[in-house]
């Protein structure tokens, strides 16, 4: 139907006067008293609901350890299936617990919001019945903490945990008692609980075998004949936060044949017994056995020995306390795509398996994210698949093979890690070993001389520190012992991402190196010194004698800084370059022909630590509380942040390193009293000046008016 000119002329009329009216209702609702308080209103009503939306913070720590890394925000952001968390974490708690919630909750928030809508959390309210046996169901068990009543403390349970839950896949963190690398944990977690869902997308099961000989039976062994049903309910738990992907079987009819197999291909440790007349009069006759339990995925497979011992109450398997938890681990390595790292188990380098004097520590330190691989480098090279290779601290010679697998392993791009000792120190053994001091042997491994062609020099002597430890013991003066030399952020490179967030490291019996500028300059090799002692140092070299008290202090002009640990990044000479040497045991007939490299064909990284005593578990564990022992702490991140960037993870130290009560700086207790004087007092005193003020300025204005309308002012 047409419409005509006239109705469309008198609705153009219409539209004219509704707007000029509304034009002028505007203005007579500005022009009065009232539009003042409605304008107002509305104004906090839309930023009521702004804030609500969006949320900006500022983060303006030097660290950033209120806002996500890169690294947090890469991972989070690149779910392709919903994630979320529950957190179950009691209210009301005393501090340091208040602040470690608070935290966490604002660190949730920013995972929140560098997400694409796939990952959420919610805090289960743990005043509740319910939200205790939803805590519980999950595994999830309080913790003893102490509180402070009046003028006494008293234990109180408290929840402090979260759980993950990612498509079929849950897996959880028990506790959260700290700030300190919490980020690094979550952001850590996820990227695993990721992988495992990709992997376990797959048609592949996990298989888990327990091998168990039914030779044990006649030891009448404490809990052997439950632990099939144990292991089985392990299992099923184990599987249904794995999607169903575990298998499990049992095998109790073990020849010596499947006992050698299991030794060959998993590293199992047989059991082995002469002819034993029981208790109870039964005779076993001699034998072998196994008490094992295997995990085999695809090529990859984990063993866990169960060893036996003697008690008072008869025979007992040993281990079990912590299976749960040991099978939990190990599926999770089978199942990640963590990147595979070497650890040389050849030239007599520290024991891999040793926690406390030798690397076992070390490497459960890099097991979070990195696949342990034991390289024996006299099978003439290093596979593939690994990036990194650590030599730790060896102690006999490398043959000619070892060190050609090591130099072809770098001129194909490889990263190699060196803990280079240059002595060995044998301890007097008897019954007056504790009044003699120990000799320091110089050691003869033929790393160095491999390090001199890439332009590094680790010479034998011992650098000592005017700035070292303090050992303080009841009763006696302390002791400064030279060989430790304490390291502070000004003996740390501050560009560098290894070292540039720590606070205090401590090394021991740890000798200079000295670099070849022209090595360097030939081949445009960049070098850095991650670490060095203070301009307070000086050396000792020959006979070494470290006691503290037989130290002669040199004058102050032959002190000076010696460089500790070094990195080095580029394309390097090959330390045999005139050609391949001949290699003992090689068959001149052999079929297969590598082609020698005299120089690199892709760039490496090569970093050299003049002591190997950071390795040990008394010098580096994560987990160390103890503010006396900071350095223990800084000095894990120091390892784990070297390996990360060998490993071209250049942006997991800020995440790793947010250490926030490590990296609070000491203050005076008077300093502590003005800051807190200064926050209570602060707000108040500025709320009374600006009160004071606007009063000044009323009353000013008051009697300005007030002269006006009596006629004194002209």
């Amino acid at each position: 139907m047409a419409v005509s000119n006239k109705f469309l002329k008198r609705l153009y009329e219409i539209s004219i006067e509704f707007m000029r009216e509304s034009v002028c209702y505007v203005k007579k609702f500005l022009s009065s008293d009232a539009h003042n308080y409605a304008f107002y209103f509305v104004i906090l009503i839309l930023l009521n609901v702004f804030s609500s939306t969006y949320n900006f913070r500022q983060d303006i720590t030097s660290e950033g350890v209120y806002s996500l890394s890169q690294a947090s925000k890469h991972s989070v952001s690149n779910l392709t299936e919903p994630l979320s968390v529950r957190v179950f974490f009691s209210d009301d708690l005393p501090a340091p617990y208040s602040n470690v919630r608070l935290y966490l909750q604002d660190l949730l928030q920013e995972y929140k919001s560098a997400s694409d809508r796939n990952f959420s959390f919610e805090f289960v309210d743990m005043g509740s019945n319910e939200g205790k046996n939803i805590a519980q169901a999950y595994g999830i068990q309080p913790a003893q903490i102490q509180q402070r009543t009046g003028d006494e403390f008293k234990a109180t349970s408290a929840y402090m945990g979260m759980v993950f839950i990612h498509g079929d896949l849950i897996d959880k963190m028990p506790q959260v008692v700290r700030m300190k690398g919490l980020e690094y944990s979550i952001t850590t977690l996820i990227n695993k609980m990721r992988s495992k869902v990709d992997i376990l997308a797959r048609d592949e099961m996990v298989t888990v075998t327990l091998y168990a000989s039914d030779a044990l039976k006649g030891f009448n062994i404490n809990g052997l004949a439950e632990l099939d049903s144990a292991m089985k309910e392990i299992v099923d738990s184990i599987s249904k936060e794995n999607s169903g992907k575990i298998e499990y079987s049992v095998v109790k009819d073990i020849d010596d044949a499947t006992i050698e197999s299991l030794i060959s291909s998993h590293g199992v440790s047989p059991l082995a017994w002469e002819s034993t007349r029981m208790r109870d009069g039964s005779y076993v006759p001699a034998g072998r056995g196994v008490l094992a339990v295997t995990m085999e995925y695809g090529e990859k497979s984990k063993a866990i020995n169960l060893p036996v011992a003697s008690s008072p109450f008869g025979m007992i398997i040993t281990g079990v306390e912590d299976l749960d938890a040991r099978i939990r681990g190990s599926i999770d390595s089978l199942i990640s795509n963590n990147i595979t790292i070497g650890y040389v188990a050849s030239g007599s380098t520290k024991d891999a398996r040793s926690a406390e004097s030798d690397a076992g520590s070390f490497l459960q330190l890099l097991s979070d994210m990195y696949e342990i691989q034991m390289i024996d480098l006299n099978d003439g090279s290093v596979p593939t698949t690994v990036t990194t290779l650590i030599i730790n601290g060896p102690i006999q010679p490398f043959s000619k093979k070892e060190l050609y697998a090591v130099d072809n392993f770098i001129m194909r791009g490889g990263n190699v890690l060196f803990f280079v000792d240059m002595f060995h120190e044998i301890r007097p053994e008897g019954q007056n070993a504790a009044m003699q001091q120990p000799i320091f042997m110089p050691l003869e491994t033929n790393v160095p001389s491999l390090l001199q062609s890439y332009g590094l020099t680790v010479n034998q002597d011992y650098v000592l520190d005017k700035n070292s430890f303090v050992m303080q013991q009841p009763g006696m003066d302390p002791v400064n012992l030279y060989f430790a030399p304490n390291l502070f952020e000004q003996n740390l490179d501050s560009e560098s991402v290894v070292t540039r967030y720590l606070k205090h490291m401590l090394l021991l019996k740890t000798s200079s190196i000295e670099i070849d500028d022209s090595v360097h300059a030939a081949n445009d090799i960049k070098s850095k010194i991650l670490v060095s002692s203070s301009p307070e140092s000086w050396l000792i070299s020959g006979r070494i004698d470290l006691s503290p008290y037989n130290v002669e202090i040199p004058p102050v002009e032959q002190l000076q800084s010696y460089p500790l640990a070094v990195l080095l990044e580029g394309k390097f000479p090959s330390h045999f370059s005139n050609g391949k040497p001949d290699i003992e045991g090689e068959l001149s007939s052999s079929i297969t022909v590598e082609k020698h490299l005299s120089e690199a064909i892709a760039e490496s990284k090569i970093a050299v630590i003049s002591t190997s005593e950071i390795t040990s578990g008394n010098l580096q564990d994560i987990n160390n509380n103890d503010p006396r022992q900071r350095f223990v702490y800084n000095n894990a991140l120091f390892l784990h942040n070297l390996v990360d960037y060998m490993n071209g993870l250049d942006d997991v130290p800020q995440m790793r390193s947010k250490g926030i009560e490590s990296n609070l700086k000491e203050v005076s207790e008077t300093s502590k009293n003005v800051f807190k004087i200064v926050n209570i007092m602060a707000l108040p005193l500025l709320s009374i000046i600006i009160a004071l003020l606007v009063l000044r300025l009323r009353i000013t204005r008051r009697k300005k008016i007030e002269r006006r309308f009596s006629g004194e002012a002209k």
